[in-house]
């Protein structure tokens, strides 16, 4: 048995080397050349397409049947000219035969292609250049196969045992996409790709290099990518190790004109369950470095998810902005933007995406939140951001520029009414989110607790309200916009128990008011530009300063030096701050049509008390003020002593003019002459009441001597003669007299009438003037 198995191994043997030998001899005499244009023809049948083979085409049978063909074109389709479709300037494969025959092995040599050209296109109305060999291959896998037809497994109930590639190589390759309806071209070239031996269930190298060039924007990048495949065709599964991925950016649309990203890592793709894995990428770009892991589902049929997380190392910003070319601007603290870092963790999906978490911190600020596109397709934003401590003025450009932006010699730049209001920017907005910052220091103002609340739904009314402790009190400030052909504004301001002087000294830098404040607005306009918002506002405003003080003036001083001047008398000099103190001061008034009229103005002091109406035009920025001061009469110390005199009198002080150049007058002439017109009052009264006295006890006298000499009932009648009253009547008030004319008692022109318009001239002074030594 042994025997004859052994000669029938043999005889198989030799007939095998016959066989080969046979081959062998075949290829030896059988040129491939000869078939050049039944192969030409064939290939466009099947293709509708021209094509040729302008090179040689090769064949060996052993030990490898290899095939090779040199200069094949494939044309391009009808109407879109004479550039091939395809060109490939060499491919070769081979398979070891010993291998088949005797252990159902395949072994292929390596898998050669060299110098592919591949021309897609698209025209004007559409149409692309391959589509109908699109069409052609769904027709032809619609066929049914011939009866018989059987697979090869079946047909000698054999299978393939192993699969062993020697490997791939890509060579010289280049892909080109012209989209002539988009204006737009992509191209591809140098593109190499080689991998090592390929065996199932082993991993394989893989290396693969390129170059993209494209149009709008005009950006070149040079890629090159590695790393180790391990893949199982059976259920399209693949892992991937050591990835390093280098792309190298150019083109005027590249920052600083050109720009390196890499990558590192890992991944995994499960493609029966459609899982995607990236568990331990990095990414380096523009002098960050991030750590990125990444879990995708529902990549095998169904929906696309993505979840993960996004850490950077710290970095600093200022040196992230110099490699993007980003010109930062000057800022007051030139230590901020030294470092930053941010960790996130996201979720994406076909629909929406989501930040749930994140954090960033930045110099000494750190800003926790989640931030969230709840629906694409509208665009709606929602967010929720927590800040605790920032200093937006260490961010401010610094003071000395500013004060060039805003120098008296800048050119202005136009009508400020004519600027226009973006209100197209706002309809746009679909957002509702808050922001809380634990304390906000800007324009030197330290607020705390501060929260804006934010509701602005698309093509709807957008509310935001800002709430803050700030100085002891409290802000509320709540203000709508209503989009459409005419925009509606509204606003509600609320300021209560907030310390005035320390706000408005952190604010100006500078030392203006004391006390308490207390202020309401509330206000609402419409129209798309700055001067219709100002000519439509109406509302209302009040101002309350209590236990307080107005620094800069010196209202009983100023009225001081204004009487010294007018008598002759030199003006006392003082190194006092100028300061008006305010037990309280009240101001309400209402705005109509852009126009302010202030209804009350009520100010009380210990030495005078204010009152006061007038009118500003908010869209001529100009103001028509009349503030009338007066001494009160009870007076004690020096200052009083000085102004004793003018007790009771009002003094108008009037401030008209622009916002920008107000001008004062002080008519203290006026309140002089309602002084003398008091005194000549009060001595024509006195006078009066001597008189009155004298004729009383006359009456008396003779009243007395009638009753005595003619009794009591002549008296009665002579009483009744001369229209005296009767004896004891009831007692009633005596009436007040009229001053007779030319008496010295005419009451005097009101201050601000033409009568005291020279006056009002000789008494009006500059802002500040009047306080002067």
């Amino acid at each position: 048995m042994a025997k004859f198995l052994k000669i029938a191994a043999i005889v198989i043997a030799v007939i095998i080397l016959l066989l080969i030998g046979a081959l062998a001899t075949a290829a030896a005499l059988f040129d491939p050349n000869d078939y050049r244009d039944e192969i030409a023809g064939a290939v466009e049948q099947q293709t509708g397409r021209s094509f040729a083979i302008e090179g040689d085409l090769s064949l060996s049978i052993f030990p490898w049947l290899a095939v090779g063909a040199e200069g094949m074109t494939l044309g391009n389709a009808e109407g879109f000219g004479d550039e091939a479709f395809a060109e490939v300037a060499e491919v070769s494969a081979g398979i070891e035969l010993l291998p088949v025959l005797l252990r159902r092995e395949i072994v292929l040599d390596e898998i050669t292609l060299k110098g592919l050209r591949l021309n897609l296109a698209v025209d004007a109305q559409g149409r692309s250049n391959w589509a109908d060999l699109a069409e052609r291959s769904s027709e032809q896998a619609e066929q049914p196969p011939a009866e018989s037809e059987e697979p090869i497994a079946e047909k000698g109930g054999t299978s393939i045992r192993s699969l062993d590639v020697s490997g791939i190589s890509i060579e010289d390759a280049a892909l080109s996409y012209r989209d002539a309806a988009a204006g737009t071209e992509h191209r591809i070239s140098d593109l190499d790709l080689s991998t090592g031996r390929i065996q199932p269930g082993k991993p394989v190298m893989v290396n693969f290099k390129a170059r993209y060039d494209g149009t709008q924007p005009a950006v070149g990048a040079e890629m090159q990518l590695s790393g180790v495949v391990d893949a199982d065709i059976a259920t399209m599964s693949a892992e991937i190790t050591q990835i390093a991925l280098n792309i190298v950016a150019e083109g005027d649309a590249i920052p600083n004109g050109k720009q390196v990203v890499e990558f590192t890592g890992s991944a995994d793709y499960n493609g029966e369950e459609g899982r995607l894995s990236l568990p331990d990428g990095r990414v380096q770009a523009a002098g960050l470095t991030a750590d990125l892991v990444l879990d995708g589902t529902g990549l095998a049929g169904g929906t696309p998810s993505f979840t993960g997380t996004f850490a950077t190392r710290e970095f600093s910003p200022r040196a992230v902005a110099e490699v993007l070319a980003i010109e930062l601007p000057e800022t007051r603290d030139s230590g901020v933007l030294d470092k930053a870092k941010l960790d996130l963790r996201f979720n994406a999906g076909t629909s929406s995406a989501e930040i749930p978490e994140l954090t960033l911190r930045f110099d000494d600020t750190e800003v926790t939140g989640n931030a969230a596109v709840r629906d694409f397709a509208t665009q709606r934003i929602g967010f929720q951001v927590d800040v605790d401590r920032i200093d937006v003025d260490r961010y401010m450009p610094p003071e000395a520029q500013v004060s060039e932006q805003t120098g008296e010699d800048s050119e202005p730049s136009g009508d400020i009414n004519d600027i226009r209001i973006p209100v197209e920017l706002l309809e746009q907005i679909n957002a509702e989110g808050s922001i809380r910052i634990g304390e906000l220091i800007a324009q030197g103002m330290t607020m705390r607790d501060v929260t804006l609340r934010v509701d602005a739904p698309r093509g709807k009314t957008k509310t935001q309200r800002l709430t803050a402790q700030l100085y002891g009190g409290n802000i509320d400030l709540t203000s709508s916009v209503t989009p459409g052909r005419t925009p509606r504004y509204t606003t509600r301001f609320d300021l209560a128990s907030v310390a005035g002087g320390n706000l408005l000294s952190d604010f100006l830098g500078r030392d203006l008011v004391e006390g308490l404040a207390n202020m309401q607005v509330d206000i609402a306009t419409s129209g798309e530009t700055v001067g219709d918002l100002r000519s439509a506002l109406n509302g209302t405003l009040s101002v309350r300063l209590t236990d307080g003080a107005v620094k800069g003036f010196d209202i009983a001083r100023t009225i001081r030096n204004a009487r010294a001047r007018l008598s002759g008398e030199a003006v006392k000099a003082t190194d006092e701050k100028l300061k008006t103190d305010f037990a309280s001061l009240v101001a309400g008034a209402r705005i109509e049509n852009g126009v302010l009229r202030i209804s009350e103005l009520d100010g009380r002091n210990p030495l005078f008390r204010l009152l006061g109406d007038g009118t500003v035009d908010l869209s001529a920025e100009k103001l028509d003020v009349l503030a009338r001061p007066s001494i009160v009469r009870t007076l004690k110390g020096q200052e009083g002593a000085d102004l004793a005199e003018l007790a009771g009198i009002e003094i108008p002080i009037r401030i008209t003019g622009s916002w920008a150049d107000p001008k004062i007058g002080i008519d203290l002439k006026a309140a002089l002459q309602q002084q003398a017109t008091g005194k000549l009052r009060e001595a024509a009264d006195e006078r009066k009441d001597e008189l009155r006295g004298k004729v009383e006890a006359e009456e008396r006298r003779l009243q007395e001597k009638i009753d005595k000499e003619l009794g009591e009932a002549a008296g009665d009648a002579l009483r009744n003669l001369f229209g005296r009253p009767e004896r004891n009547p009831k007692k009633e008030e005596p009436k007040q007299q009229q001053p007779e004319a030319g008496s010295g008692s005419e009451q005097q022109p009101a201050a601000g009438s033409d009568a005291d318009a020279d006056a009002d001239t000789e008494g009006t002074t500059e802002p500040g003037a009047a306080d002067s030594p």
